[in-house]
């Protein structure tokens, strides 16, 4: 059918039927020898046919491509055939019955014509209809935004590719549930209400848009949620159309600008001024005590200026990556060797370690970094001579790894609990907070979160990773001190 398009047989059915109509009455009149009834009877199978020709005309100007006017010319034919074919039973029980039929080929005509009109114009709104609905769907699969239409009570009726894939989900699992109650939302009670919340408001006719952390299929991501409800003509809403995209990179560049500018701002400041006082004083020392006191303290400040460029290294590289999320490795040779580094770093602590027996879990590799800063920050807050650390890991259902870091110590101070819980960036004006946002921010890139649990016993910091894979019980790996 290439080169050939479906109006042009359209064309030539209206063209073969005039041909016959006209041929047919010609005959007609040289029988009969009165004008009268053979052009009554033309004009009325010919003007079927000559429609037909028009619309095959009409059919080549419409915004359908070639490809899409065959199925028209598909409806035209069967038309057409299914006129004549019901004519030709007619014609037989006539035959059947023993009755003479009237103008045979009249009535043949007639029918042919009127059956390729009629369904010439079902086929051009069947085939209208399935272009905008392939337009639609091209439309919304094709988009970077997660995209969905609802039904004012939140029931979704369909909903685009790319939230699928973002949500990990088949069409099937999706279409006909409440959207508020889908996979996105399990991981909190706060968002499954703020979701539920904002799709109540769009069915009462309120556009709603904010920010809202998301379960997707590669972890938690923060997502530009909006929800616009759609109105008739008498302002009754009848569909609630969802939008979301997925800003996580650029809310962590964000976050990470701010605490940069912060440090650099206050903490660097502050450090200069008393650099200059140190250096000062170990000059005008009268003692070698005195002076290597003062020389000490700059050693510190230098040391943590260059853990605190270590630590946004860290980060900004997570950051800009691509690809932290795609890159894992089994949970259990990770925190391993995060272990055995920190064993071996402080031979004075005790790190307890409990994880699973099979290496089946695999977590984002860039988390080896968080794992390091928060054991070391456990053994450090323990004032013990011995300070006692326990990691376990578990997995808490199939998508999630949770990794807690308990100490014995007096207890995170609540600005730093901040930082990871929260990420609010402002501890970082004292100068110690370069090592808890590194944690936050490389377990937030990942798709993880973060939570903080303070009693008299000490502090845990747990870790909840995204996963693939599903652990095979526990065992107790291993004690050393």
């Amino acid at each position: 059918m290439r080169g050939y398009r479906g109006s042009s047989v359209v064309i030539a059915v209206g063209g073969i039927l005039l041909v016959a109509s006209v041929g047919h009455h010609l005959l007609e009149l040289r029988q009969l020898g009165q004008l009268s009834g053979p052009i009554a009877a033309l004009a009325l199978d010919g003007g079927l046919a000559v429609a037909l020709v028009l619309a095959g005309l009409w059919l080549r100007r419409t915004a359908l491509t070639g490809s899409e006017e065959w199925p028209v010319a598909v409806y035209t034919l069967l038309g057409g055939l299914a006129g004549a074919g019901i004519e030709l039973l007619v014609l037989l029980v006539h035959v059947i019955e023993g009755r003479p039929a009237d103008e045979p080929l009249f009535h043949l005509l007639i029918a042919a014509g009127g059956g390729a009109v009629m369904l010439f114009v079902a086929g051009y709104y069947a085939a209208s209809r399935e272009t905008v609905i392939s337009q639609y769907e091209s439309l919304l699969d094709n988009s970077f935004q997660m995209t969905g239409l609802l039904h004012p009570d939140g029931t979704v009726i369909e909903i685009n590719d790319t939230a699928l894939e973002f949500y990990g989900l088949d069409r099937e699992e999706a279409v006909g549930r409440r959207f508020d109650t889908g996979p996105g939302w399990n991981h909190s009670e706060t968002a499954q209400e703020r979701i539920g919340d904002a799709l109540d408001r769009a069915g009462n006719g309120e556009f709603v848009r904010e920010e809202i952390d998301v379960q997707g299929a590669n972890g938690l991501s923060t997502v530009d949620f909006s929800a616009k409800p759609v109105v008739n003509k008498q302002d009754e809403v009848v569909r609630v159309v969802v939008e979301g995209r997925d800003i996580t990179d650029k809310k962590q560049q964000r976050q990470h600008l701010q605490a940069l500018h912060r440090v650099l701002r206050h903490n660097i400041r502050n450090d200069i001024m008393k650099l200059r006082g140190w250096t000062s004083r170990a000059a005008d020392a009268v003692t070698p005590k005195e002076r290597d006191s003062h020389l000490g303290r700059v050693r510190n400040t230098l040391d943590s200026w260059e853990k605190l460029t270590g630590d946004m290294r860290h980060i900004r590289q997570a950051v800009n990556s691509e690809e932290v999320r795609s890159h894992t490795t089994a949970a259990e040779p990770l925190v391993t060797d995060v272990v055995d580094t920190q064993r071996a770093a402080h031979p004075e602590a005790e790190v307890d370690l409990t994880m699973p027996v099979a290496a089946a879990a695999e977590v984002p590799s860039a988390v080896e970094n968080a794992l390091h800063e928060a054991i070391e920050n456990a053994i450090d807050a323990d004032t013990d001579e011995t300070p006692t650390v326990s990691v376990t890991v578990s997995s808490a259902d199939a998508n999630w790894v949770e990794v807690e870091v308990t100490d014995n110590g007096p207890g995170m101070p609540d600005a730093e609990a901040a930082v990871l819980e929260t990420g609010n960036e402002q501890p970082l004006v004292h100068g110690e907070g370069s090592g808890v946002w590194l944690i936050r921010m490389l377990v937030t890139e990942v798709g993880g979160e973060t939570a903080v649990s303070v009693s008299d016993e000490g502090t845990t910091l747990t870790i909840r990773l995204p996963q693939t894979g599903q652990s095979q019980g526990l065992k107790q790996v291993g004690q050393s001190a």
